[in-house]
């Protein structure tokens, strides 16, 4: 959990001009490191706390990146990870990728009702 920890206390953190590419660096280090320094994977609370890192500096490809990974790592969003990966795209002007993915949210939503797996992760 201190790796989560890490990553949360990074969102949390206001930064000066410029800051936003050093958040979003320290958190995606962070994820790295967690991967590599033979702790387990990131599991769905260290993505949901990267993607609200990454929303709170405005990093929406990152964060659209990041949430294409967690899917094709097994682990299905919950709601707080779609929010944050859609506050990235909105307070990053990037309307059109907001539609993509709360269009894809909705799609993968009914898939689940269904009974079915998600569907594509197309949100670019």
């Amino acid at each position: 959990y201190s790796y989560v920890a890490a990553i949360t206390a990074c969102g949390a953190c206001r930064s000066k001009k410029g800051g936003s590419k050093a958040k979003k660096g320290a958190v995606l280090e962070l994820l790295q490191e967690m991967k590599a320094d033979g702790h387990d994977p990131p599991d769905r609370l260290a993505y949901s706390a990267a993607l609200t890192a990454l929303a709170r500096a405005g990093e929406w490809q990152a964060a659209l990146s990041l949430l294409e990974e967690m899917v094709d790592n097994g682990h299905v969003p919950e709601f707080w990870g779609y929010a944050a990966a859609t506050e990235a795209c909105r307070s990053g002007g990037a309307w059109r990728q907001t539609l993509n993915l709360l269009h894809s949210t909705t799609t993968a939503s009914s898939n689940w009702a269904a009974g079915g797996k998600q569907g594509s992760t197309d949100y670019y």
